[in-house]
């Protein structure tokens, strides 16, 4: 699974960003993405209302982004069982996982772009 987004971050950007801005650039992050994520790393087992709650921001964009952050491998859903039906919590990988990725994902790209350089 690849966590390093395609589209580096430019050094101009790299020298003005905060560490959480730096990993959702990395990541590929958009600004609610990365307060979810942030959210959640903070928070596990949240349900859409608890976050939604706490951003400010509609449940329909909270779930939109949860699915996207699904889709990236960078949370998980779990079905919790109620007396009727059942409800999702949301509980982001840990922060040493995606850490552990993104190094490698980094190294990865650097040692492509140095052998891309020596046959030049």
């Amino acid at each position: 699974m690849r966590f390093l987004n395609e589209n580096l971050c430019s050094k101009m950007q790299l020298d003005s960003l905060s560490r959480d801005e730096l990993i959702f650039c990395l990541l590929g992050l958009n600004e609610l993405e990365g307060k979810v994520l942030l959210f959640l790393l903070k928070n596990p087992n949240s349900k859409v209302r608890e976050i939604s709650e706490s951003l400010g921001r509609h449940r329909t964009s909270i779930q939109k982004t949860l699915t996207q952050l699904i889709n990236r491998g960078l949370i998980m859903r779990k079905p919790v069982n109620l007396r009727r039906g059942y409800n999702f919590v949301y509980t982001s990988i840990s922060r040493e996982k995606i850490k552990k990725n993104l190094i490698r994902d980094v190294d990865t790209w650097s040692e492509m772009v140095k052998k891309r350089i020596m046959e030049w």
